[in-house]
C-alpha cells in the first residue's frame, strides 16, 4: 500500500491538478455569473465557516496522520484501527452538535458576525458541510498516515466534479431570485460535493481498512490512551488553524471596512475584496497543487524516517522537498508579476485583481515554502512550534494589512503585502527549527543559482514576447523555456526524476 516518496507526490499532484483545473474553470464561470459582489458575499461567509470547521475537527485529522504514520512504520495495525475508530466517533459527535447549534442560533449569530445581512442564505446552506468534512478529514488523515495517496487524489476529484455541475445548475436556477441566493447556491454545491467525496473515501476505506484483529505482540492501546495522544498532537494544530481562520475572518470583515476609509464605497470595497480573495488568491494558490501534495506526503515520510532512524533518507527527502518547492515558486512569481493584468482579464474579466496579484507574486516562494516546511514540522511532531510561528507571522501580516489597506496609496495592495510579509516570517522561523532539530545539511549550491538564472531568463522571454504572442502560447513558451533552461544549466537532471 505504501508508495515511494516521489511516486506519492506524483499521484497526489496528478489528482490535485485535475481537481484544481476543474475548480479553476468553475471559479471563472461562477465569477462571470455572479460578479465580484456575489463572490464577495460567498467569500465573506467561507472563512467563518472554515473557523467553525477547525473548531469542530479540533486538529484531529493531522494528529491521526501523525499517529497512524508512527504506528504503520512499526507494523502496529491494531493500534491504527483503534486510532481511526476513536477519531471517527469523536468527530461524528462534534459534527452533529456544532452545526445544530449554529443553525438554531443563526438569527442571532449572523448579524453579530457579518456587516452584510445578505450572507444569511450562503451561511445556512454551507453549515451541513461541517458534518461531512469532519468524517472525511479522519479518513484523509488515515490515508495520509499510511502514505496511500490514491483515495486522496480520487476523492477530491469526484467532489469537484459534483460541485462543478451542481454549482452551475444551482446558480443559474437561484440567481434570478437575488444575488444572495446565487451565493447560497455556491454554498449548497459545496455540501453536495463533500457528500460525493465522503462516499468515495468510505468506499476505499471499506476495502483498505486496518485489520482490527491482526495478530501482533502486545495489546493495542485503549481508548483513553488514544484520546490522550490525539489531544497531545491536535491541540496545537487546532490553535494554529483557529488562528489562521480567525485571520481570514478578520480580513473578510476588516479589509472592506478599511478600504472604505481609503475612499471606496461599500459596493466598491466588497468588489475589491472579492477581487483580492476570490480572484488574485485563486491564481496564487493554483501552483500549491504541487506544494500541497508535497506537504501531504512529507508528513508520513518524515515521521517514518524519524521513527526508524533513517537519517540519510530524511536528509534526501527534505532536500528534495525544498528543491521542488523553489523550482515551482520561481516561474509562478515571474508569470504572476509580469502578466498580472492579462491573466486576471482573461480568466475573470476583471482588471481590479491585477494589483493585488502583482504584489503577491514576489511572495510565492514564501507562501509555497510555508506549506512545505509545515509538512516537515508535522512529520517531526513539532506542532507547538508551528503554532508559535504562525501566531507571530500572521499577527505581523494582519497588522500591516490593517494599517496599509486604509492608506489611499496602497488600498487592496496593502492586504496583499500583509499576506507576503506574514508568510515570509513564518517560513523563515520554520526553516530555523528544521535546521536545528534534524541532522541534515541543505544542498542548494548545485541548483539554486542556476534556478534563479533560469527564472531571470524566463522573465526576459515574457517581457520580449508579450506584445506578439497570445497569452496561452506565451505562458506555455515561457514555461517550456524555463524548464529547458533548468536542464541546460544543470539545475535539473535525470536523477531528479527517479522514484526513490
Amino acid at each position: 500500500m505504501r508508495k515511494g516518496f516521489l511516486r506519492g507526490v506524483l499521484i497526489l499532484t496528478a489528482g490535485s491538478m485535475l481537481t484544481r483545473i476543474l475548480g479553476f474553470v468553475y471559479r471563472i464561470y461562477v465569477v462571470r455569473l455572479l460578479g465580484a459582489e456575489g463572490i464577495g458575499l460567498y467569500e465573506m461567509v467561507f472563512p467563518v465557516v472554515t473557523l467553525i470547521l477547525v473548531i469542530t475537527t479540533a486538529g484531529i485529522p493531522v494528529a491521526v496522520a501523525k499517529l497512524v504514520a508512527d504506528s504503520s512504520a512499526q507494523g502496529r495495525h491494531r493500534e491504527i484501527a483503534v486510532i481511526v475508530h476513536v477519531s471517527l466517533a469523536l468527530l461524528a459527535l462534534t459534527g452533529i452538535v456544532v452545526p445544530s447549534a449554529l443553525m438554531y442560533g443563526a438569527s442571532w449569530f449572523i448579524p453579530l458576525a457579518f456587516s452584510d445581512p445578505r450572507v444569511y442564505w450562503p451561511f445556512m446552506a454551507l453549515i451541513p458541510a461541517v458534518f461531512l468534512v469532519s468524517l472525511s478529514s479522519v479518513l484523509r488523515g488515515y490515508y495520509q498516515g499510511i502514505n496511500y495517496m490514491v483515495p486522496l487524489a480520487v476523492g477530491p476529484l469526484v467532489e469537484q466534479i459534483t460541485r462543478f455541475f451542481a454549482g452551475i445548475t444551482l446558480v443559474c436556477w437561484l440567481l434570478p431570485y437575488g444575488l444572495e441566493f446565487g451565493a447560497g447556491a455556491l454554498a449548497l454545491a459545496v455540501v453536495l460535493g463533500e457528500l460525493a467525496g465522503l462516499t468515495v473515501l468510505v468506499a476505499f476505506y471499506w476495502t483498505n481498512r486496518p485489520p482490527a484483529l491482526a495478530r501482533e505482540y502486545g495489546k493495542p492501546p485503549g481508548v483513553t490512551t488514544v484520546m490522550k495522544q490525539l489531544w497531545h498532537f491536535s491541540v496545537p494544530v487546532t490553535l494554529a488553524r483557529i488562528l489562521a481562520s480567525l485571520m481570514l475572518s478578520a480580513k473578510a470583515i476588516m479589509i472592506p471596512q478599511r478600504l472604505q476609509l481609503a475612499g471606496a464605497t461599500v459596493q466598491q470595497a466588497t468588489q475589491l475584496y472579492g477581487a483580492f480573495s476570490g480572484m488574485a488568491m485563486s491564481l496564487i494558490n493554483f501552483p500549491t497543487v504541487i506544494t500541497g501534495s508535497l506537504s501531504s506526503v512529507l508528513l508520513p515520510t518524515i515521521a517514518s524516517a524519524l521513527t526508524q532512524k533513517e537519517y540519510a533518507a530524511l536528509a534526501l527527502r527534505v532536500n528534495q522537498a525544498f528543491k521542488i518547492t523553489v523550482l515551482t515558486a520561481l516561474p509562478a512569481s515571474v508569470l504572476f508579476f509580469f502578466l498580472a493584468e492579462p491573466l486576471t482579464q482573461v480568466f475573470f474579466h476583471s482588471r481590479e485583481a491585477a494589483v493585488p496579484l502583482q504584489w503577491l507574486a514576489p511572495g510565492c516562494i514564501f507562501l509555497y515554502l510555508q506549506q512545505t516546511t509545515a509538512g516537515i514540522l508535522y512529520g517531526m511532531g513539532k506542532m507547538g512550534r508551528l503554532l508559535g510561528h504562525s501566531l507571530f507571522g500572521n499577527g505581523v501580516g494582519l497588522g500591516l494589512t490593517y494599517f496599509l489597506t486604509a492608506v489611499p496609496g496602497f488600498g487592496i495592495a496593502g492586504a496583499a503585502l500583509g499576506v507576503v510579509v506574514g508568510a515570509a516570517l513564518t517560513c523563515f522561523l520554520n526553516i530555523i527549527i528544521i535546521v536545528r532539530s534534524m541532522p541534515i545539511h541543505f544542498e542548494w549550491r548545485g541548483w539554486l543559482p542556476q534556478a534563479l538564472a533560469a527564472a531571470a531568463l524566463m522573465a526576459g522571454i515574457v517581457i520580449l514576447l508579450e506584445p506578439v504572442l497570445p497569452l496561452l502560447v506565451l505562458v506555455l513558451a515561457a514555461g517550456g523555456f524555463y524548464l529547458a533552461s533548468l536542464f541546460a544549466l544543470r539545475a535539473l537532471g535525470r536523477q531528479d526524476f527517479l522514484f526513490r
